[in-house]
């Protein structure tokens, strides 16, 4: 479940924006934001992300925003289970509209103010990798006594080949 604070710079006002279309209001801040994780790849609620975004009021009561948000996240290998921290940055621009009588995806415009979390959220998850590596020639984990095969060797040897395989080895032995 996503849990966000409550007492956030997040929340702009767009008040002004709203009054005179074709103005724009820059919002840079540096603010934690709570709930943005994959399986193997997660920003740390302590970690804060840079923001730089420019907000513009268009026709129909509108905000377009856009502008790079940065930060860190921490990874996961999926083959060595090696922790890193890896720089994240993704360019956004996404429009918030008035609320509707139908229903209509986005983000919405509520009480001349904008709350930029859920669009953060969604781009920042679509920013990151949903299968990390730790590089691509990661030798990962022995199958039979778990060591990090990238650090150290062990002595285990594949006595017996995998049983999941004996269709295909019998397919190519056949050939």
């Amino acid at each position: 479940m996503l849990m966000m604070r409550t007492d956030t710079k997040l929340i702009v006002d767009v008040q002004d924006l709203l009054a005179r279309h074709g103005i724009r209001k820059h919002h840079r801040v540096d603010e934690p934001v709570d709930g943005v994780s994959l399986e193997l790849a997660r920003v740390e609620a302590s970690q804060p992300l840079h923001f730089d975004l420019v907000l513009e009021a268009i026709e129909g009561d509108a905000v377009v925003v856009q502008g790079p948000i940065s930060g860190t996240y921490t990874e996961v290998c999926r083959r060595c289970l090696e922790e890193s921290e890896r720089s994240l940055r993704c360019e956004v621009r996404e429009v918030f509209r008035p609320p509707a009588d139908v229903w209509e995806e986005g983000y919405v415009v509520l009480e001349e103010k904008v709350d930029l979390r859920p669009m953060v959220r969604d781009n920042v998850l679509l920013a990151l990798p949903p299968d990390p590596l730790c590089r691509e020639d990661c030798r990962g984990l022995c199958t039979r006594c778990g060591t990090n095969r990238n650090f150290d060797t062990c002595d285990c040897t594949v006595d017996e080949p995998d049983p999941r395989w004996a269709a295909l080895r019998e397919l190519l032995e056949e050939s």
